[in-house]
């Protein structure tokens, strides 16, 4: 459950049908608070917040976004808000969406901002922020259009007594508005099990859809959360609406009775007037449909080359054909195509440094020369190592047999006839990143994989692999401070292990392998990128990187080569060998008990 005030929605009405007439007189104000003191922090306002306005971007608004304000910060927010509706004109929609904790005392609602010391109610007007100073400033801007959102669990956070109720006042919203809260009277909003709220989750989705009025937007939201969270949260509404609004108008227009047209010419003649009101969308969702609409004429071409263009610039993808949830995926997002696949994660495009500088401790020849490279458009990691359990669905399905024998250490590398990837020398279980697997197997196990989803899976090249372990971090190791933290983020030789060359200034807790996800994650949200198992990767080996291609792809010596990469570490390694710009490689036909694998997908355009 959160304690937050949880939306208070007041919409003002607009009559439109052309989204980019509407586009340049849409201003809003998105505020999101977390990193509380006093009170309870919360998870996802922050997150709800950042969600909300980009969603609002893409529907035509005019976003200023306020996250962890005090009061001050809060107010001056407020006060331009109100400036930009003033000077956006009459015909301005405004929209104010809050999110953070926030009461009711004496029929009005109070935001509470970031470092409130509230001991009582006399303390509400000094220390926090009304509501009603959002509406002051709508109905002296003028416009006729207004949103005013209060995103926040109708809950008291603070202890009895303090002279705050339970739940939230009604708003007495201007005319013309309509007011939602994201969950009835007495109930108490969910924060979700994920980065956002169901509520803030459902609603960034529902007003990216072409042709929904704002009543249908809710009651869209409304059915959405019921299912989330099994009718325990039920979203709320107050209407003063007296014609149609919508975030994203219908992209078709009726042919009137009296000109009645036909055939492709009508079909053009359509797709050209609906061209020339969204062309300049920034919205994925408007030209998806669009082009779905007007499929053969000129103007899906140009759509489609629009859209393309757009989900580079937002680092948005269409969801992969076989898996559920949204229609689209942004960085950040993960997804399962099967309930037997690996979590995906989105990676964004960007640039980074691969190698490492003469400097850096521990530094080998081959991790040179540095270059400056450019992923140039996201991708999908497993957020894991491929675990056994997943492995052996790939060997059930299939019925493939790879080659027999695993190398282990005992003091010395030796070839164990009898291990294999259930029996690697040490004990594993089902959520273990399978070992004793050769380069061979992994691509078998990604061939299988593209055919079962009808998605494209494939190994990491070595550029990616590092742009994905160093997860925008620069310098020896993905994380701040001392070799003391290295145990938090990957599982090597440390205390606990009887190799001379073990980390001697921390433990992660296993002497071998450990369940995937058992550590922290990088920056990026990728588990186990350094230490827990080596990691194949595409490319063959070469002993300096200007023997390889100065893009991202694998480097590959016309589809064969005699050692490949092999990246990351693994549980029987020193600290040196768990940075990201460390290299190893190996025999592409062998299998030891130190090296795994972990796959990536393209993303469709």
């Amino acid at each position: 459950m959160r304690y937050v005030l949880r939306i208070a929605f007041a919409f003002a009405l607009v009559i439109s049908c052309a989204f980019a007439a509407n586009a340049a007189n849409r201003v809003a104000l998105v505020v999101g608070n977390s990193s509380y003191e006093a009170v309870p922090s919360l998870a996802n306002p922050r997150n709800d917040a950042e969600l909300i306005a980009s969603a609002l971007r893409e529907v035509g608004f005019d976003v200023a976004i306020a996250t962890d304000v005090d009061r001050r910060g809060l107010g001056r927010a407020i006060r331009d808000f109100g400036k930009a509706l003033r000077r956006a004109g009459s015909d301005a929609v405004g929209l104010f969406y809050y999110a953070g904790h926030g009461i009711q005392h004496g029929g009005r609602n109070y935001l509470i901002p970031l470092h409130a010391q509230i001991e009582n109610s006399a303390d509400l007007e000094i220390e926090a922020v009304s509501a009603d100073n959002i509406l002051t400033q709508m109905e002296a801007a003028g416009n006729s259009l207004n949103f005013v959102v209060l995103d926040a669990c109708r809950n008291n956070p603070f202890p009895a007594g303090r002279g705050a109720t339970r739940g939230l006042a009604r708003l007495n919203g201007v005319n013309g508005s309509l007011i939602a809260f994201a969950a009835a009277p007495g109930e108490v909003a969910q924060d979700g099990v994920g980065s956002n709220s169901p509520y803030a989750a459902a609603l960034a989705q529902a007003i990216r859809e072409p042709g929904l009025t704002v009543e249908r937007v809710f009651k869209k939201v409304r059915i959405g959360v019921r299912e989330q969270t099994g009718g325990e949260q039920t979203p709320w509404e107050e209407s003063s609406l007296v014609g149609d609004f919508y975030f994203v108008p219908p992209l078709t227009s009726t042919p009137s009775a009296s000109a009645p047209q036909s055939g492709q010419a009508d079909i053009s003649s359509r797709a050209a007037t609906v061209w020339q009101a969204i062309q300049n969308t920034n919205s994925p969702a408007v030209l998806s449909t669009f082009i779905e609409e007007f499929s053969g004429t000129l103007y899906a071409r140009f759509a489609q080359a629009r859209l393309e263009e757009v989900r580079v610039a937002l680092g948005v993808f269409p969801q992969p054909d076989s898996s559920s949830g949204p229609g689209e995926l942004r960085a950040g997002d993960e997804y399962r195509d099967c309930d037997t696949c690996p979590k995906m994660l989105v990676l964004p495009a960007g640039d980074f440094t691969m190698g490492s500088q003469g400097s850096e401790a521990e530094r080998h020849t081959d991790e040179g020369p540095v270059q400056s490279l450019s992923i140039e458009r996201g991708f999908a990691v497993s957020r894991f190592e491929v675990t056994i359990g997943e492995f052996e669905s790939f060997l059930k399905d299939t019925g493939y047999r790879g080659g027999g024998g695993c190398w282990s250490w005992d003091r010395e590398w030796q070839l164990n006839d009898a291990a294999h990837y259930r029996a690697p020398g040490y004990a594993q279980s089902d959520d273990h990143p399978v070992s004793c697997v050769s380069l061979d197997d992994a691509r078998a196990y990604t061939a299988w994989l593209s055919r079962k989803t009808g998605n494209k899976y494939r190994l990491l090249s070595e550029a990616e692999w590092e742009y994905a372990a160093r997860a925008g971090r620069t310098g020896a190791y993905p994380f701040s401070g001392s070799l003391r933290r290295l145990c938090a983020f990957a599982n090597g030789a440390d205390t606990a292990s009887r190799h001379d060359w073990r980390n001697s200034e921390c433990r992660d807790g296993w002497i071998h392998t450990a369940p995937v996800g058992s550590l922290q994650p990088n920056d990026f949200g990728l588990h186990d990128m350094l230490g827990n198992l080596w990691e194949w990767v595409a490319d063959c080996y070469v002993e300096h990187y200007t023997e390889r291609s100065s893009n991202a792809t694998a480097a590959v010596e016309g589809g064969t080569c005699e050692t490949h990469v092999i990246r990351g570490g693994s549980w029987i390694d020193f600290p040196g060998n768990l940075r990201p710009a460390n290299r190893g490689h190996f025999r592409a036909d062998r299998r030891a008990n130190h090296v795994g694998f972990r796959v990536a997908m393209t993303l469709p355009r």
